[in-house]
């Protein structure tokens, strides 16, 4: 159809994890963007709106993964992300109170409670 959205708009597209952190200053940045249309009707918008929104915002001296800045224990590695169980509980022991507040996936709620006894 050729259709080109985008035509006579200057953004800087973005893209990374749509499982993010913010501090609540950058809320109404978010909420108030003047070309909010141009997410209307597209493929995987969320993996690029936050962080074309807050483009300028990112630190430009941090060299880190998505997850590392969205604050995720991920493991990409072994899985598509990887299920954590208990047999990961002393791995997952390691990353409390490190760089990650969250780890995704864990197949059992109460292996959270097993990881901060």
């Amino acid at each position: 159809m050729h259709i080109n959205r985008l035509k006579n708009k200057k953004v800087n597209f973005q893209k990374g994890c749509n499982w993010f952190s913010i501090h609540s200053d950058f809320l109404p940045k978010l909420l108030n963007y003047p070309n909010m249309e141009i997410f209307n009707h597209t493929f995987l918008a969320d993996e690029t709106f936050v962080q074309t929104v807050l483009y300028k915002y990112k630190p430009q001296n941090i060299n880190c993964d998505d997850n590392t800045m969205a604050a995720r224990y991920i493991d990409w590695r072994r899985g598509k992300p990887y299920v954590f169980d208990n047999k990961d509980l002393s791995e997952l022991k390691n990353v409390v109170n490190t760089k990650y507040a969250f780890a995704r996936k864990v197949n059992d709620a109460s292996l959270v409670n097993e990881i901060f006894k």
